[in-house]
């Protein structure tokens, strides 16, 4: 079960970004501030049909989870 797919060119930025074997790729450990103890802002713009895209998914993955979790107890 699919809930999103990515375009070739998304794709390839993701591999591109997370490539291990370049010496600036993304490291899930740092931190993209000079003071560690600083707090990082993250700003992000979601549109209404994003909103909807979601729910309407976790609906269904709870749907779908539901209903195995009745199966499964019967």
């Amino acid at each position: 079960m699919a809930l999103a797919v990515a375009s070739l060119d998304e794709k390839r930025l993701l591999s591109y970004l997370f490539n291990t074997s370049r010496a600036d790729a993304h490291n899930i450990l740092e931190r993209p501030v000079n003071d560690e103890r600083l707090y990082s802002v993250l700003q992000m713009k979601v549109f209404l049909c994003q909103i909807v895209d979601l729910v309407g998914a976790t609906e269904y993955c709870l749907g779908y989870w539901c209903e195995e979790k009745t199966l499964e107890g019967e």
